[in-house]
């Protein structure tokens, strides 16, 4: 798609570090489509309404909006949360945190507790672990 191609020249010229990636994944979240299904239609013209939302998106990520709240979720672990400028953006250091309490715990805990929870994906992800764990998150907004 040659609308991708231009994304990608636009946000490599605003300094983005991986800008055809970036652009793959604009499009892809104003198709409502996965990324991969661009490449099945690669020759496909896009119509005014299919841009639209393509631009908005670009104009967002052009200013340095994450693209994790641009598309409304993001990946952690084996799963996907909503994301959005309320909550920080789990860290990949956060992922290595819930990895080792899984490696380093033989058994289920009797119980769990994430003091200062943040975006509470570790208490979301020992919770998906270990259902039967009661567990706490306090969060004040």
């Amino acid at each position: 798609m040659k609308c991708c191609k231009k994304t990608a020249d636009f946000l490599g010229r605003k300094g983005l570090p991986s800008p055809r990636l970036e652009a793959e994944l604009l499009l892809a979240r104003a198709l409502a489509c996965r990324r991969l299904d661009l490449y099945l239609r690669f020759d496909q013209p896009l119509t005014e309404a299919q841009l639209a939302p393509l631009r908005d998106h670009v104009a967002r990520r052009a200013r340095r909006e994450p693209l994790q709240y641009i598309a409304g979720k993001t990946a952690f672990l084996d799963f996907e949360i909503a994301c959005d400028r309320r909550a920080l953006i789990p860290r990949p250091e956060t992922e290595e945190l819930a990895e080792l309490i899984f490696t380093r715990l033989t058994a289920p805990p009797t119980s769990a507790l994430d003091l200062g929870t943040g975006t509470g994906v570790l208490a979301l992800a020992i919770a998906r672990r270990w259902p039967d764990c009661p567990w706490w998150a306090p969060w004040r907004p």
